[in-house]
């Protein structure tokens, strides 16, 4: 399995798009909190990136995770730049409890079947 530098290495070797730090903008930053867990979901431009504060605290990980997803590679910044433009947007993110947070429904039903007593499988 490639590592995140290894899959960014060899995406920008295939010509993928590279943004530069004014064209990377973030349309929006939510932290999902409750039941012991947080996922963030970055929005932007019309995508949806769910991360763990893990994968958006590595900048290789939020690139590739960016990448895979919305089809652009964010611009590389120095690691203690990162560290700061990350921070920043975490301290701004709109904060929103767990059971709000949507939920993509990766599974389709073909038929359900209902039992006479309100339950349906």
């Amino acid at each position: 399995m490639l590592t995140d530098s290894q899959y960014i290495l060899e995406r920008m070797s295939q010509g993928c798009v590279t943004l530069s730090d004014d064209a990377f903008v973030i349309d929006r930053l939510v932290k999902y909190f409750g039941n012991g867990k947080i996922r963030w979901h970055v929005e932007f431009r019309g995508h949806r990136i769910e991360l763990t504060t893990g994968q958006l605290k590595k900048q290789p990980t939020f690139r590739r995770k960016i990448l895979e997803q919305a089809g652009v590679l964010p611009p590389q910044r120095a690691g203690t730049d990162y560290r700061r433009w990350a921070l920043d947007l975490r301290k701004n993110a709109i904060e929103l409890p767990w059971r709000d947070r949507p939920v993509d429904a990766g599974f389709a039903i073909d038929r359900l079947t209902s039992h006479g007593d309100g339950r349906w499988t």
